[in-house]
Order: structure tokens, then C-alpha cells, then sequence
């Protein structure tokens, strides 16, 4: 997978590029906003970080593409083929890929919403994550190699994604600060509408936690009250952590006095004469 930037930064704003023959081609961090691209032959082509907003990509070969970080948000990809593409953090919200070929397509923390249109969708297997050391799609959907998805399947998979609401941690969590902040989010909207669906720990020690909710719920204000409230009770913690700590420190402090009069007072019964 190509990674480095296109120094050019081509700007393709509102070009008509329609039927245009661009396999291969290195159009990394172009500004190909409101674009017509439709039926334009982009496989294999290195797309990253490039602006595809608003763009028009119907029936468009994107088969092999790199688009890792690319925006695609309110583009229209009806009909494209994705198969075997990168789509590691690509903005998709509200996309439209309808009838869109997904089989074999690696989608490592794509952005959807709501208004990400996922109708009809062709796909027989997907991989969640991408191994840069080994560059390969790994974690495939679904996990038996033998079987594939049946219609409907990934659309259902992708359509519960629009359900959670992530939370990461990235320099570890307290559990206790969690756990009451989860209490109190529970309260405020209703035990019956957040969930906690997993927790993962990731290789560099972060956590996420995916929680639950209605479909027609504000994920982004649930997602920045339970910040907001891990937060405060993480601070009302460390408070307290420190008043115990700082107690502890005094006690010890006052126990090694107490040890130290003793044992001047050993020294002084040391000191006296036998009579």
C-alpha cells in the first residue's frame, strides 16, 4: 500500500474526468472535490488523503485503489467497484454506495453515518484491519474462510456500526472512574438505551469501548457526555487517590518518628548506669 503524498497536490475541483482512463495513477492529497468521475477506470490507482467531497463516481472502477484517509463524504458511488480497495479511515459519511462491490475491500475505522447509504450492496467477504508488516487485509468478514457473506449480510454488519459510539482511551482507563460515569450516562438517557456492545484493548495499551445506542440517538453528544463525565470523576478520584496517598505518607512519616523516639529512648536506658 503507497503511503507517501503526492507532492503536486493536483486540483481537480468540479473537473470533468468522465470516462477517464487513470489505472495506476498517483493522485495522493488531490482536491478532486464535486469531480465527475463516473465509469473512470482508478484501479490500482494510489487515492490517499485526496478530497473526493461531493464528487461523482457512479459505475467508476476503484477495484485495487488505495484510499486510506480519503474523503468521500456525500460522494456518489453508485454501482462502483470497490473490490479488493483500501478504505482504512476513509470519510464516508453520507456516501451513497448503493449496489457498490465491496468483496475483498479492507475496512479498518471507515467513517459512516446514518446518511451513508449501504442499499443493495454486493459483497461476498470483507477484512476489518490492514497488517502493515506483513501488507496484507487481515480479519476477514465472515471469519470462515469457506464462507461467504450471504445478500444482506454486510449491510446488516456495517448498519449496527451505526448504532455505537466509540470511546477511546489511549492512555489506559480507570475502571472505577469508568464504571461511574457509565452509571450516571445510563441515568441521564435510560438504562434500556445504552449498552456496552465490547472493550478492547489495543497493542499500544489503549482501550475502546463500543457502547450501544438508539439509532436515532445524538452519538455525539452521548460520545462527549461520557467524556466529559469520566472526566470529572476520574478528577474526583484523583483527589481522593492523593489524599489517601498523601495520609499514607504522613503515617509513615509519624510511625518512623515513633521509631526514632524509641529508639532514642532504648539508647538513653542504654546510657544508665547499672545501680
Amino acid at each position: 500500500m503507497k503511503t507517501r503524498p503526492n507532492p503536486s497536490l493536483a486540483e481537480f475541483r468540479n473537473a470533468d474526468l468522465s470516462q477517464a482512463d487513470l489505472r495506476g495513477a498517483d493522485l495522493s492529497w488531490a482536491d478532486l472535490s464535486k469531480a465527475d468521475l463516473s465509469w473512470a477506470n482508478l484501479s490500482k490507482a494510489d487515492l490517499s488523503g485526496a478530497n473526493f467531497h461531493k464528487a461523482d463516481l457512479t459505475k467508476t472502477d476503484l477495484s485495487g485503489a488505495d484510499l486510506s484517509g480519503t474523503d468521500l463524504s456525500e460522494a456518489n458511488l453508485t454501482k462502483a467497484d470497490l473490490r479488493e480497495a483500501y478504505l482504512i479511515r476513509t470519510q464516508a459519511l453520507d456516501c451513497n454506495f448503493t449496489e457498490v462491490i465491496f468483496t475483498g475491500a479492507c475496512l479498518e475505522d471507515w467513517k459512516i453515518n446514518q446518511g451513508t447509504k449501504l442499499k443493495h450492496v454486493i459483497c461476498e467477504y470483507a477484512y476489518l484491519k490492514y497488517d502493515y508488516t506483513q501488507d496484507k487485509f487481515i480479519e476477514r468478514r465472515p471469519r470462515n474462510e469457506t464462507q461467504n457473506f450471504a445478500p444482506g449480510d454486510f449491510t446488516c454488519l456495517f448498519q449496527k456500526a451505526l448504532e455505537t459510539v466509540d470511546l477511546t482511551f489511549s492512555d489506559g482507563i480507570d475502571w472505577k472512574a469508568f464504571l461511574l460515569s457509565f452509571q450516571q450516562l445510563r441515568e441521564e438517557y435510560g438504562e434500556e438505551y445504552l449498552s456496552i456492545q465490547a472493550i478492547e484493548k489495543k497493542s499500544s495499551g489503549s482501550f475502546l469501548i463500543r457502547l450501544e445506542v438508539p439509532l436515532d440517538a445524538s452519538k455525539a453528544e452521548i460520545e462527549g457526555q461520557a467524556k466529559t463525565l469520566y472526566e470529572t470523576k476520574l478528577s474526583t478520584l484523583e483527589g481522593i487517590y492523593r489524599a489517601e496517598l498523601k495520609a499514607s505518607h504522613d503515617q509513615l512519616a509519624s510511625s518512623r518518628q515513633r521509631s526514632a523516639n524509641l529508639l532514642e529512648i532504648v539508647k538513653q536506658q542504654a546510657n544508665k548506669p547499672i545501680i
